[in-house]
């Protein structure tokens, strides 16, 4: 039987890890299980539960979504497990360069304080049968602007372990006004099961969360094609009455790109 020389057994190694590597950039996903992943960013760009926006009893909310310019919208539904309100459609712009439309909502009074689903409604056609888009958990309503806020930071929660599910069940009971994702949902963002497994205690909180991408939400440096279309953009700001919050990412590497 031949022996192979170090040197062989190192050149064997590089081309597996090289093989996995290009296996792993071929398949965007891959999946073990008959659930599937929430692609919250992928019609609606904004809001979304990762990027949910904050707004006034009875003021005005803006959505962007990616669908065909021959659309026809009307109005939309807001609600909880405590209200239920018809919000006004009030313009709609299609912009011809992005390909995203731009709504604007009127929200009537009376609502409670506290996250509200979105349900949009549309026609793809003026002929067309309606259409309703669901968007969990992406409106914040507020009776009036905080003058400070309770912010519950957390990252590194990598679903499977246990102690995510743990740590959902505390940030419910602690109630803080916002939450600060900072990062690394998953370990290795090409597996579906993470994303699933993630999503399941994500969906449970029920406080607003601003999420901020980590560098395993990246497959390579300055890719995180995955992220875009479960959570949203990387980099966004985000206004809650006089507070700004800035989100930059510094992508795997460490740098931020604009």
């Amino acid at each position: 039987m031949r022996r192979y020389t170090s040197e062989e057994k190192r050149q064997a190694c590089s081309l597996l890890i090289l093989v996995v590597l290009s296996f792993a950039s071929t398949f965007p996903i891959m999946s073990s299980s008959s659930q599937s992943i929430m692609y919250y960013a992928d019609t609606i760009k904004y809001p979304l539960p990762s990027i949910p926006e904050a707004l006034l009893d009875g003021g005005t909310f803006i959505v962007q979504a990616n669908l065909g310019s021959s659309t026809v919208w009307q109005n939309a539904t807001v609600y909880n497990e405590l209200a239920t309100a018809t919000a006004t459609l009030l313009n709609s712009n299609f912009d011809t360069q992005t390909g995203i439309w731009k709504l604007t909502f009127d929200l009537p009074t009376g609502l409670r304080e506290g996250g509200y689903d979105l349900d949009l409604k549309y026609k793809p056609t003026q002929t067309g049968q309606v259409v309703t888009l669901t968007q969990p958990r992406c409106l914040w309503i507020l009776q009036k602007w905080p003058q400070r806020l309770r912010i519950l930071a957390c990252g590194d929660v990598l679903p499977g372990i246990g102690y995510w599910e743990e740590m959902v069940k505390e940030a419910n009971l602690l109630d803080p006004d916002v939450l600060l994702f900072q990062g690394d949902f998953v370990d290795v963002p090409i597996l579906e099961r993470e994303w699933i497994t993630f999503e399941e205690s994500f969906n449970a909180l029920i406080d607003p969360i601003y999420m901020i991408a980590g560098n395993h939400e990246y497959t390579e440096t300055g890719k995180a094609d995955l992220y875009n279309r479960i959570m949203g953009s990387v980099n966004y700001t985000a206004t809650i009455g006089d507070f700004l919050l800035l989100v930059l990412d510094t992508d795997s590497d460490g740098w931020v790109r604009m």
